[in-house]
């Protein structure tokens, strides 16, 4: 197994890159699906690949609180600059939401 792909996946997830994380995710898949199939090692595989997922997600999961206290943050704002008269509104397309 090539241990630049495992290393690829950490560098993207860490960098945010959750697309392309997932990229490299699915070719680490199939060459764990691989290296089991051929009987090299499989609880060693498996267990590689659990603690890699381990690790994406608690980033995964941080990212988005981060995100999360990002957005409360931008709403408490609002609703002060809101009560003293001076209304502001994000530009178009700086707040996303998504539901999980």
């Amino acid at each position: 197994m090539d241990p630049n792909l495992k290393n690829a996946v950490r560098r993207a997830v860490a960098a945010r890159e959750f697309t392309r994380g997932r990229q490299l995710w699915e070719q680490y898949a199939l060459e764990c699906r691989e290296r089991i199939r051929h009987g090299t090692d499989p609880k060693g595989t498996l267990e590689e690949a659990r603690q890699l997922m381990v690790w994406c997600r608690q980033v995964a999961l941080a990212a988005r609180a981060q995100a999360q206290t990002q957005l409360d943050n931008l709403a408490r704002k609002t609703r002060v600059a809101a009560a003293y008269g001076r209304p502001t509104i994000p530009p178009p397309g700086s707040i996303r939401t998504a539901r999980y």
